[in-house]
């Protein structure tokens, strides 16, 4: 279903506003803001379940200041992001979504941890949908899941 819907945004994406009706107020539905600090953990990549290498693997945005942070199998990280409305529904609200990871711990970890740590890092810079609802995010890539969290 998840899939579905990044499809869905994907194509609204490339068409843009070519249709440039107003919704009817039966369609229309308030966007629920992230809340800051409110912790996502990661629980599906890349469309398997997510094992866990080290700590649990997280996502924290914080609208406010438009920087993110978490941890990643097994260092914390930081950055920027920018999440623009796309269109709020009973399904999700969906953003177009920019993630830039500017620093990372840099704790020497088993080569496991490492290499998820890098994989998620990534894959999170390449995300660039995300559909929220009250309790799961899901980014997306070129209309493709690629990762799903759920509210800690």
């Amino acid at each position: 279903m998840r899939r579905v819907v990044c499809y869905m945004l994907l194509l609204m994406l490339f068409a843009g506003c070519s249709a440039s009706r107003s919704p009817k107020p039966s369609e229309q539905f308030a966007a629920v803001p992230i809340d800051k600090g409110q912790t996502w953990q990661l629980v599906e990549f890349r469309g398997k379940q997510w094992q866990r290498q080290g700590g649990a693997t997280t996502l924290v945005l914080n609208p406010e200041a438009g920087t993110c942070r978490g941890f990643a199998a097994c260092n914390t990280y930081f950055g920027t992001y920018t999440a623009k409305l796309v269109s709020s529904s009973a399904e999700g609200d969906r953003y177009e979504l920019k993630v830039d990871v500017e620093g990372s711990g840099s704790l020497g970890c088993p080569d496991a941890e490492m290499n998820a740590e890098g994989r998620y890092l990534a894959l999170l810079e390449k995300a660039d949908a995300m559909l929220v609802t009250a309790y799961s995010l899901t980014l997306c890539q070129r209309g493709r899941e690629v990762m799903v969290f759920e509210l800690q």
